[in-house]
């Protein structure tokens, strides 16, 4: 295998991931696409090795790895691709372009700010008005970072959910750029649910030798499993900023 198969099959792997981190994160196994949602077109080859021009129809979390069902836009037939080495598993820019419209429809159909308190969205920030027009004119510099609860009745700390794990994943991508190798911690700073303190803590992206056990706050399996810290799940912590990625030689 030459170098640049090499870096394109990476760049899949990556890609998937952050495909599979956004299913997790917003609790679905699968995701239909529609002629609404920015559709994405591949090439699908029948058994004789025919070109199929297709429309991706479903997109499938299978493991570490995801399935697309597509529809063929002449003959009206629907196919499964489910191998990584079918081209439309295997090429980036049409899995960038799955990626992208996930992406969409998840920042379309979910209300991202939550209270990091009970994980409600039936929050409210506040605003600059005008007193004599009643205008919008601006958002206050900590607007999306403290606001009211009406689930708690009382001033909480709030997350914008979509902009944490988009901070994330920017942070994430710098450093394997940066580095060509995957982090072994990410630092950041989280807010404990029952008193809205934050902290500035160092979670671990995979298993780290017992020496430095002292200095890791919370241990992860992968990516998908930080970025899901940062909904209101099952932990008495939520991640609300991702400073950076870093590894152990870096911080040595």
């Amino acid at each position: 295998m030459n170098i640049l198969q090499k870096r394109i099959e990476n760049l899949c792997d990556e890609i998937i991931g952050r495909i599979l981190a956004l299913m997790k994160v917003n609790s679905v196994s699968e995701v239909i696409l529609t002629d609404n949602d920015n559709p994405v077109y591949v090439i699908w080859f029948d058994k004789i090795g025919d070109p199929c021009e297709c429309s991706v129809h479903k997109v499938t979390a299978v493991g570490k790895g995801i399935t697309l069902e597509v529809h063929d836009k002449i003959t009206g037939e629907n196919y499964k691709v489910t191998s990584r080495h079918e081209a439309a598993l295997a090429n980036p820019v049409w899995l960038n372009d799955i990626l992208e419209a996930i992406t969409n429809i998840f920042h379309i159909k979910e209300d991202n700010v939550i209270c990091c308190k009970c994980g409600s969205t039936n929050v409210t920030c506040e605003a600059m008005i005008n007193p004599n027009t009643k205008d919008f004119d601006h958002y206050t510099d900590d607007s999306f970072q403290y606001g009211w609860c009406d689930n708690c009745k009382t001033g909480v700390v709030i997350s914008d959910t979509s902009e944490v794990k988009k901070g994330i994943s920017q942070k994430y991508k710098e450093f394997t750029e940066t580095y060509n190798t995957e982090p072994q911690l990410a630092l950041c700073r989280i807010i404990w649910k029952d008193d809205m303190k934050e902290t500035e803590v160092s979670i671990a992206l995979e298993n780290i030798p017992e020496e430095h056990d002292d200095a890791i706050f919370f241990y992860c399996d992968s990516l998908s499993d930080f970025m899901a810290l940062a909904e209101y799940g099952g932990e008495d912590f939520i991640v609300t900023e991702c400073f950076n990625f870093t590894n152990l030689e870096n911080e040595e």
